[in-house]
C-alpha cells in the first residue's frame, strides 16, 4: 500500500496519525477525519488497524454531525465508533496506539445513545499517554 502506515509500536512517529489527533483537539474534525481517512486507505481499508482508524473517522464525523446539530448523525458515528473501538481492544488489548480505549469506548457508547451529548464531543480532547510499556 502507498502511504504512511500506522504500526502499534511506532505509532509515535506516524505524523499523520498525531496530526489527526491534533487536528481534532483544535476542533478541525473534518481535516482530522481526512488524516485518518489517508492512513485507512493505506492500511487498505480492512484489518485491525484499519477498524482502529475506521472508529477515529466515525468519532470525528460525529463531531461534524454534531456542530451541524444533525442529532442522528451525531448518535449514530458515535455508536459505530464505540463498536469500532470495541473491536479494537479486544485485537490489541485496553491500550493501544497512546490511548487508553476502555474510557473512550464508554464516552462514545455514551454519545451514541444521548444526543444532548452533542456539545460534549466539540470540546473533548484525544489524550495520548506516551508509555514506553505501550504498543
Amino acid at each position: 500500500m502507498a502511504g504512511p502506515r500506522l504500526v502499534p509500536n511506532q505509532w509515535r512517529t506516524c505524523e499523520e496519525y498525531l496530526g489527526g489527533v491534533r487536528l481534532f483537539n483544535a476542533g478541525q474534525h473534518w481535516h482530522a477525519h481526512e488524516a485518518w481517512e489517508r492512513l485507512w486507505h493505506a492500511e487498505g481499508r480492512q484489518g485491525a488497524v484499519a477498524d482502529f482508524l475506521k472508529a477515529l473517522i466515525k468519532l470525528a464525523a460525529a463531531a461534524v454531525k454534531a456542530r451541524a446539530g444533525v442529532a442522528p448523525g451525531f448518535t449514530g458515528h458515535a455508536a459505530r465508533a464505540a463498536d469500532l473501538l470495541e473491536q479494537a481492544r479486544l485485537h490489541f488489548g485496553d491500550r493501544v496506539f497512546g490511548l487508553d480505549l476502555p474510557p473512550l469506548i464508554e464516552r462514545a457508547r455514551r454519545w451514541g445513545r444521548d444526543p444532548q451529548a452533542a456539545a460534549e464531543i466539540l470540546t473533548y480532547r484525544i489524550s495520548l499517554e506516551d508509555s514506553a510499556s505501550q504498543s
